[in-house]
């Protein structure tokens, strides 16, 4: 009886624990609302990629695909319309908005609803201690990005709870399979460091292989991912190397080593699919590889020496962007620095824990390091990619989803090491509340909640009413350019460069193509294909159209809207 009574208090606080876990996204976001003095709103955003997100989504759920083409000086993909994104990306919006409708204010709500999902699973797959518990809502705490990315059209949610659900089913597959793993003897404890030697076997039991299915699950997500954003193909590697390892006899290993090619392969070569077909082509080149093609073009001394000048010259920028923060606010240095430290504590964890996991004879334990091990080695590879790959000042926007979910993972080592753990938190969270108290603060741009205003909600409802009246699709033949609007990204007013005022084009009727442009319109006025145009008021474009005679469908102090015919 007693022993009944303290499972039954193992469960309920395993269920407390999981439900704490669900509900830190909901009441994070309704912090946010309260210390707010209005509503978050996506018309005062100075985040142009969610007019994008949004608009395609909502003629996904309406159309099935845009019926204008989406694009950047009038660029489009070989199929269909999208831009420059994979559309797999926005899938649970898509999902959610087909089920309960799509507005400017169901986005925060379907990220906070996408967010709890993604905690609970990870709660229910990974069975969360107090300690863990209060560790990991420190943390969700601390990491003020949460709330601007909760209260935004960005898919930085949905990628933060595909990839906390992919290491929750890895931290579940080692911890079912030490449930189901025989008991050791001394003799047959661990002496390799093997994720599986001893006489830890599973011997078929129920337990193990539903810790199949857990590793299942993550290559999954892990395909998944990859078509989301190419880089996080990195995770699908870990669950394909954890099958390997666990397989018994050189057959197993070349079946799966082959299963895994089959993987890989398929991953790569639908992502070359999407991305070839329904990616439109960017203002800027989304990824540099100029380091891997000079090899084959200049030969191999010109290609070692650009490689290593590439990493000094983009190494020495990224110093510069760390040091920036702290005197400019400078978002992209803030995320070095928050993610240098982070690696920092990573590789300090795992050496103090690295003799007690190769003793170890719990599977749990050893997989928790291995997980944590591997994400170090993925933070580190993502890093190189960044200083490769990326212009610095966006490719710091992706080591967002790394930093929230790496130290979710560096708490979560076994029960006995809490104390680590809790070390590796509170470093951590002092690092993030030193950032976001001293430094993000007077960075409204980029951490700033954005509120709704009555003249922000006016003038939407009179775009509203012009784009109504003045836009009608052609449904008869789509995709194409008789469907799509050119939003110039600014223009010369008076001697000054004027931004649009693009926030308005939310009001646009949904299926409408947007074709992001700079410095295009005024250089091909007369070549352009998109029926509509838009520009700031009382600039050279909007000159140019009244001096082409196009009719005016819309406007107001800032923004004019024109149909070429």
């Amino acid at each position: 009886m007693k022993t009944l009574r303290i499972n039954d208090i193992k469960k309920y606080r395993n269920v407390i624990c999981i439900a704490v876990l669900g509900l830190l996204p909901l009441v994070y976001a309704i912090v946010g609302m309260v210390i707010g003095k209005a509503p978050a709103s996506l018309l005062t955003s100075e985040w142009n990629d969610e007019l994008f997100y949004f608009k395609q989504v909502e003629a996904i759920i309406d159309y099935g695909y845009p019926r204008g083409y989406y694009g950047f000086n009038e660029s489009h993909a070989l199929s269909l319309s999208f831009a420059a994104w994979s559309p797999v990306l926005v899938w649970p919006w898509v999902l959610l908005g087909k089920l309960f409708g799509w507005t400017l204010n169901s986005v925060f709500v379907y990220n906070i609803i996408i967010y709890m999902l993604a905690m609970t699973l990870f709660g229910v797959l990974t069975g969360p201690s107090v300690k863990q518990t209060v560790m990991i809502s420190v943390w969700f705490f601390a990491f003020f990005l949460n709330l601007r990315y909760i209260w935004s059209c960005m898919p930085e949610v949905i990628c933060f709870a595909h990839l906390l659900v992919f290491w929750g089913c890895m931290l579940g597959y080692f911890r079912v399979r030490e449930m189901g793993a025989e008991p050791r003897t001394k003799a047959g404890s661990d002496a390799t460091g093997s994720l599986t030697e001893g006489s830890a076997k599973c011997k078929g039991s129920a337990k193990c292989k539903k810790g199949f299915g857990y590793i299942a699950s993550a290559v999954f997500l892990g395909v998944i991912m990859t078509f989301m954003r190419p880089y996080l193909i990195l995770f699908l590697v870990f669950p394909l190397l954890v099958l390997f390892f666990e397989a018994k006899g050189a057959k197993k290993k070349l079946i799966v080593c082959g299963i895994s090619f089959v993987i890989m392969g398929f991953t790569a070569f639908v992502y070359y699919l999407l991305n070839h077909y329904l990616s439109a082509e960017y203002l800027m080149p989304f990824f540099y590889t100029d380091f891997i093609t000079t090899f084959f073009t200049d030969g191999f001394g010109a290609g070692v020496h650009n490689l290593f000048g590439t990493l000094y010259y983009k190494g020495r920028d990224f110093v510069q962007f760390m040091k920036d923060a702290f005197y400019i606010d400078r978002a992209s240095g803030i995320f070095f620095d928050i993610y240098v430290v982070m690696m920092i504590v990573q590789g300090v964890q795992l050496i103090m824990e690295k003799r007690t996991a190769k003793k170890s004879d719990d599977h749990a334990l050893k997989g928790s390091f291995y997980c944590r091990l591997y994400m170090l080695f993925a933070d580190f590879a993502f890093l190189m990619a960044i200083l490769l790959m990326y212009k610095l000042t966006e490719g710091s926007k992706h080591l967002l989803t790394f930093i929230m979910v790496g130290i979710v993972l560096m708490i979560f080592t076994e029960e006995k090491l809490w104390i680590n753990s809790a070390v590796c938190c509170t470093l951590m969270s002092v690092c993030l509340i030193y950032f976001g108290a001293f430094h993000a603060v007077g960075n409204f741009y980029d951490f700033g909640i954005p509120r709704q205003t009555p003249e922000s909600e006016a003038r939407y409802d009179y775009w509203q009413q012009a784009f109504s009246e003045g836009i009608e699709l052609d449904l008869a033949n789509v995709p194409s350019y008789e469907n799509a609007i050119i939003w110039e990204f600014a223009d010369n007013v008076d001697g000054a460069s004027v931004v649009t005022d693009w926030q308005m084009l939310y009001a646009l009727p949904s299926g409408t193509g947007i074709s992001c442009c700079w410095e295009y319109t005024d250089e091909n006025f007369d070549d352009i294909r998109c029926r509509y145009i838009s520009a700031p008021s009382g600039g050279d474009i909007e000159n140019m159209c009244m001096e082409a005679g196009y009719r005016c469908i819309g406007r107001d102090d800032r923004l004019c809207v024109y149909a070429r015919y």
